[in-house]
C-alpha cells in the first residue's frame, strides 16, 4: 500500500458485540495506522470517496455467519467497489468459506486467529489479494481445473529440482514441521 492509499483507507467494522468490535477498533486503528470506526449495520456503511474502506463484519454468535450472508445479499457490492467486505470471528469450515467468497467477500478471518495474522490478513485485503484458508483455495481451484492429468508428475524421492527456489524455502519450513502461519511468517507470504 502507497502512502497516499493509506491515507484514504479505512477500517469500518459491523457486528453485534459493541464493547468487543469498540476495542478492536481501537486496537486495529495502533497497528494499522487506519482510521477505524463502528457501523450499526451493513446497510449504514460508508462508501469510501477515493479510497478504500475494508468492511469488517463480525460472525460472532448464533447465527453470525448466516446473518452476515443475508445482509451481503441484501447490499449491493460491485466488482472495483471501494467497499471490501470480510469476515471476522468465523468459524472455520470450506463450505462456509466458499459461501463467504461467492458472496464476494474478500476476506476471511477465524476465530482463532491471534492478532499479527488478523493484521498481516487486512493488509493483504487491502492490497487487493484475497485472504481464504488454503484448503479452502485449493477446493474452489481444483474446482476450476479443467481436466486431470492422466498421468500424475512422477517425482523421485528427495528430487527437488524442478521446485523454483521459493517453493524449495517453503517445502523446507514445512518439511521441518511448521505451521502454516509460522511459514507465512518467516517468508513473509
Amino acid at each position: 500500500m502507497s502512502e497516499s492509499t493509506l491515507c484514504e483507507t479505512t477500517l469500518q467494522i459491523v457486528g453485534a458485540s459493541a464493547l468487543q468490535n469498540k476495542l478492536l477498533a481501537g486496537c486495529l486503528a495502533k497497528e494499522t495506522g487506519l482510521a477505524c470506526i463502528l457501523v450499526d449495520g451493513i446497510a449504514t456503511c460508508r462508501r469510501a470517496g477515493r479510497g478504500v474502506s475494508l468492511l469488517l463484519i463480525d460472525c460472532l454468535g448464533g447465527d453470525g455467519f448466516d446473518s452476515a450472508l443475508k445482509d451481503l445479499t441484501d447490499w449491493p457490492f460491485h466488482e472495483g467497489d471501494a467497499v471490501l467486505p470480510a469476515f471476522f470471528n468465523a468459524l472455520p469450515g470450506v463450505q462456509q468459506e466458499l459461501a463467504a467468497y461467492r458472496m464476494g467477500v474478500r476476506g476471511y478471518f477465524i476465530n482463532t486467529l491471534n492478532l499479527d495474522v488478523f493484521v498481516r490478513g487486512i493488509k493483504t485485503v487491502l492490497n487487493g489479494e484475497l485472504w481464504f484458508s488454503r484448503e479452502m483455495m485449493s477446493t474452489l481451484l481444483s474446482s476450476y481445473q479443467p481436466h486431470q492429468a492422466s498421468t500424475p508428475l512422477q517425482v523421485k524421492s528427495g528430487d527437488v529440482r524442478h521446485l523454483s527456489k521459493r517453493e524449495r524455502e517453503v517445502l523446507s519450513h514445512v518439511a521441518a514441521g511448521d505451521s502454516n502461519d509460522e511459514v507465512a511468517s518467516r517468508l513473509y507470504i
